[in-house]
């Protein structure tokens, strides 16, 4: 789906003529595209459980830098 919506930030990433991934050009992609391509990449990796999880908290609050510290946790 992220190669059909973001055809020109996002390529596909060949490893022995075998797509292996997404390669994103980060010069040209939004921040919130940026994010959005993360968060499906984590989605399509994480352990159920931490899905699960995820799925039944609260929004979190936003830090003054506008991140937030539920996603900083997850990626760890």
């Amino acid at each position: 789906p992220a190669l059909a919506m973001y055809p020109e930030q996002v390529s596909k990433l060949l490893w022995g003529g075998k797509v292996v991934g997404l390669r994103v050009d980060l010069s040209v992609v939004s921040p919130k595209v940026a994010k959005d391509l993360v968060m499906q990449a984590w989605e399509s990796r994480a352990p159920k459980s931490l899905l699960k999880a995820r799925q039944h908290q609260a929004p979190c609050s936003e830090l003054r830098d506008g991140s937030c510290w539920r996603a900083v946790a997850y990626f760890r």
